[in-house]
C-alpha cells in the first residue's frame, strides 16, 4: 500500500490529513516511505510537510470561479498541466489510494487516479460542500464528513467521523517559545489573533488600530501570516507577533490562549473547538466562511462579528464578554469535533481501501 495525501493552498485542507498520517505512523506502523504528499507550489503547507520530513510533490492546478473570468480559461490549462504531472507521479510512485480533504488542487490528481485505477477517499470539512468534492464524490470509494449535517449532502452513503486533529495540537511538547512566553504572560488573559496559514491583511490592520487598548488588559499573541509581519514588533510583557508558527509552537499558543480571534476557516476552527477554546470569529465577507460562522454561532459555540459590523467598540466589548463564557459550551464543541476518534476512523478506511 502507498498513500497519496493531497491538499494545499491553505492549511484547512492539510491539517486533518496530517493528523491522519500521524495516526497511521503511530498506530499502524506505516512509514514515511509508504506515502507522498501532493501540495501547491507556494502554499503554507510546503514548509509544514517538509519539516515533518515527508516526501512533498508540488502540483499545478486552478480553480473554477462561478462568474465570468478569463482566469477560468488560464486555470483550465493549469489543471491540464497538473493532470500530466499527476500521471508522472502515479507512474513513478505507484500509489494505491489518494486521500483529500477538499481542495481544487486535488482535481488533476483525481482525474489521473481514475484513469489509472488508484482508489479515491475524500473527507468533507466545510459546511457548504465545495465544487471539488462534489466532482470527486462521483468516483470516491469512501466519503467521510466532519459534521453531522453533512451526512445528507451527498447522494450516497457517507460517515460522520468528526475532524482529525494533529497530535501537536492535542499534546503540546515543551519548546523555546513556550519557555519564553510563560515568563512574559504572567497572570494576564491571553488572546491569540490569527488570520490562518495565509494571513489576513484586513484583520491585521484592524488589530493595529486597537493594539494599545488590547495590551492594556491582555497578553496578545498575533500570528500575521507569512510575509505579513510588516513593521510590527514585540513588546515585552504584553505583545508577541510572528508570521508563522511551526506545529509545536502552534500547539502551544492554541493551548495557552484564553480566547482566540480568527477567521472562519473550518480546519483551524475544528482545532480550536477540539481544545475547548473560546473563539471570536470574524469571517471573510461574502465567502463560505460566513456559513461556517453561522453554523457554530447557532450552536452557541462561538461569538461572531461580521466584517460589515466590525467596529473598535464592538470588538473590545465582545472580547470582554467572550472571556466570561461558561466552559460547558466549550465541552460541547469538543464533542462535535470528536478529536479522539476521527483520525483513527479515517485512517482505518485508508487501510481498508489501500
Amino acid at each position: 500500500m502507498k498513500i497519496a495525501f493531497i491538499g494545499g493552498g491553505t492549511m484547512g485542507s492539510v491539517s486533518p490529513l496530517i493528523a491522519t498520517a500521524q495516526y497511521l505512523i503511530k498506530e499502524k506502523k506505516i512509514t514515511n516511505a509508504d506515502f507522498i504528499w501532493i501540495g501547491s507550489y507556494g502554499g503554507p503547507e510546503r514548509k509544514v510537510i517538509t519539516e515533518l520530513h515527508w516526501s512533498y510533490q508540488p502540483l499545478h492546478s486552478g480553480k473554477w470561479r462561478r462568474y465570468f473570468s478569463w482566469q477560468n480559461f488560464t486555470d483550465l490549462i493549469k489543471v491540464l498541466i497538473g493532470f500530466f504531472q499527476s500521471l508522472i507521479i502515479i507512474i513513478r510512485e505507484h500509489p494505491t489510494v489518494m486521500v483529500t480533504a477538499g481542495s481544487f488542487l486535488a482535481i488533476p490528481f483525481y482525474l489521473a487516479a481514475k484513469l489509472t485505477g488508484v482508489k479515491v477517499i475524500i473527507h468533507q470539512l466545510d459546511l457548504p460542500v465545495g465544487l471539488a468534492n462534489r466532482i470527486m464524490a462521483h468516483g470516491a470509494c469512501a466519503i467521510t464528513v466532519s459534521w453531522p449535517e453533512l451526512v445528507s449532502a451527498f447522494s450516497r452513503a457517507i460517515e460522520y467521523i468528526g475532524t482529525p486533529i494533529r497530535d501537536s495540537i492535542l499534546r503540546v511538547k515543551s519548546s523555546p517559545l513556550q519557555q519564553q512566553l510563560v515568563t512574559e504572560i504572567n497572570n494576564r488573559p491571553v488572546i491569540l489573533i490569527t488570520g490562518g496559514g495565509t494571513g489576513a491583511d484586513q484583520l491585521n490592520n484592524f488589530i493595529d488600530q486597537i493594539i494599545d487598548q488590547l495590551t492594556n488588559q491582555y497578553f496578545v499573541i498575533h500570528l500575521t501570516g507569512v510575509n505579513k509581519i510588516g513593521s510590527r514588533i514585540n513588546k515585552k510583557g504584553c505583545y508577541y507577533v510572528n508570521e508563522f508558527f511551526d506545529e509545536e509552537q502552534m500547539g502551544f499558543v492554541l493551548q495557552r490562549a484564553d480566547l482566540i480571534v480568527s477567521r472562519a476557516g473550518i480546519g483551524a476552527l475544528s482545532e480550536m473547538l477540539a481544545l475547548g477554546k473560546k473563539v471570536l470569529i470574524i469571517p471573510i465577507a461574502d465567502s463560505h466562511q460566513e456559513k461556517n460562522a453561522q453554523y457554530f454561532r447557532e450552536r452557541q459555540l462561538v461569538d461572531v462579528i461580521y466584517s460589515s459590523e466590525l467596529t473598535k467598540e464592538l470588538f473590545l466589548s465582545t472580547v470582554s464578554s467572550s472571556l466570561l463564557q461558561h466552559d460547558l459550551v466549550q465541552q460541547q464543541g469538543r464533542e462535535l469535533v470528536r478529536p479522539d476518534t476521527a483520525a483513527a476512523k479515517l485512517g482505518n478506511k485508508i487501510i481498508k481501501y489501500g
